[in-house]
């Protein structure tokens, strides 16, 4: 196994799912409104616990955010896979951060590990230390290609070098520096001190540190796919959003259709211009990848749990044709496409770490409502994706600059 210290700038986290908590006591120091919560929930399932069942309670934890789930049951193994999927459903629209397991029947066993946390923050910290200014850690498994390792170390080279992401990125890491996991799926988890089950690419959290995931699977090795590769700037890019937005990328703070809809684009825009190949293109002309409720009812798209079920929003085709209808929209106002792409890809994020709800920041920076965006939506078709997606000639630098 590797691990190199990255390469990327200090002036530099949602797609994907992984499966880390299951049956795995917490260790962050809960927040103040996370422990009361907890508590709580924790009172109440211990008053209704019956003889010969076990309660199990998990919570996500995200400085004063907070979700759970809690059950009672006989079978322990089956309590404890519900009960964390439940849980991790509420936190994807609450938290954006993973959850983990508080109590099983009376007893709390989420316990603040200091001596863990410290051990963690000490050897990180060496590290950075090695070279000043570095901001990622790279784990890259063996399991990985050195073809694959040369280009993933090329991908983040330009990425920091397009769209730095900015200082205040530390500031919801908790830690010193992020982490990159990097390995091929025909491997088991190479990384089990970091998270049990660790699986799909994500930007990932625990409550108290965030990490980039990325479980790159084999037959995109076999088959040349060049999602092995564009995943990449995917997740790289909720980095992004993450710093901009000051933490506002959850659900329930900005729509999925957004933030994932900007990612894939975003994604398939690098793919064209480094690698030649018009993903975003193909994936909507396919009409079994995304659904017309687009039109009908974009308001699905705002969650993940309302757009995620199949033929609504695969490889988030959906969620990025609502982005090329807006940026579309903007350009029908004289607006130049470099410019409307600035607006949708930064000054957006920009302007909704000012604002409470998303929908005042989008219509401070669009100059229209979202109610008002979705009506025109309304009026678009399926086959208007060709007239929408991003022009030939236009470069992530000109963007970005």
């Amino acid at each position: 196994m590797k691990k190199i210290l990255g390469i990327l700038l200090l002036g530099f986290l949602f797609s994907g799912k992984a499966n880390a908590g299951i049956n795995e006591p917490g260790i962050s120091l809960l927040s103040p409104q996370c422990k009361l919560n907890f508590k709580i929930e924790h009172d109440k399932i211990k008053k209704s616990l019956k003889k010969n069942q076990t309660a199990v309670l998990y919570g996500s934890c995200n400085n004063g955010r907070w979700s759970y789930a809690s059950d009672k049951g006989k079978n322990l193994k089956r309590l404890h896979k519900k009960t964390f999927k439940e849980c991790m459903k509420y936190a994807d629209e609450f938290t954006g951060t993973e959850c983990f397991l508080y109590a099983v029947n009376e007893e709390v066993v989420w316990k603040h590990d200091k001596v863990k946390e410290a051990a963690i923050l000490e050897e990180r910290q060496a590290q950075l230390n090695k070279r000043p200014g570095n901001f990622f850690i790279y784990n890259i498994d063996d399991s990985l290609p050195k073809k694959w390792v040369a280009e993933f170390e090329n991908i983040m080279n330009v990425l920091q070098d397009v769209i730095p992401i900015p200082n205040n990125m530390n500031e919801y890491l908790k830690n010193p520096g992020m982490d990159i996991y990097a390995w091929k799926s025909s491997k088991k988890n190479p990384f089990p001190k970091v998270k049990n089950n660790m699986k799909g690419a994500c930007i990932c959290g625990n409550g108290s540190d965030r990490w980039m995931q990325l479980e790159i699977n084999s037959n995109e090795f076999k088959n040349k796919e060049i999602h092995r590769y564009s995943v990449i700037p995917h997740e790289y890019f909720h980095v992004y959003q993450i710093a901009l937005s000051k933490n506002k990328l959850s659900d329930r703070d900005s729509p999925k259709w957004l933030t994932e809809g900007q990612a894939k684009v975003f994604e398939e825009m690098y793919v064209k211009q480094y690698y030649e190949k018009d993903n975003l293109k193909n994936d909507l002309s396919r009409t079994k990848k995304w659904s017309k409720k687009v039109f009908k009812e974009p308001e699905l798209y705002e969650k993940h749990k309302t757009s995620n079920k199949k033929g609504m929003d695969g490889n988030y085709a959906g969620s990025a044709f609502m982005v090329l209808a807006l940026i579309n929209e903007l350009e029908q106002n004289n607006i130049s496409e470099r410019k409307a792409f600035q607006l949708v890809f930064r000054d957006f994020w920009i302007e909704r770490a000012k604002n409470r709800k998303w929908e005042k920041a989008f219509e401070q920076t669009f100059k229209i409502s979202a109610e008002e965006f979705y009506e025109r939506l309304s009026k678009y078709k399926r086959k208007d994706y060709k007239t929408i997606l991003p022009s030939d000639t236009i470069k992530i630098q000109e963007i970005f600059s």
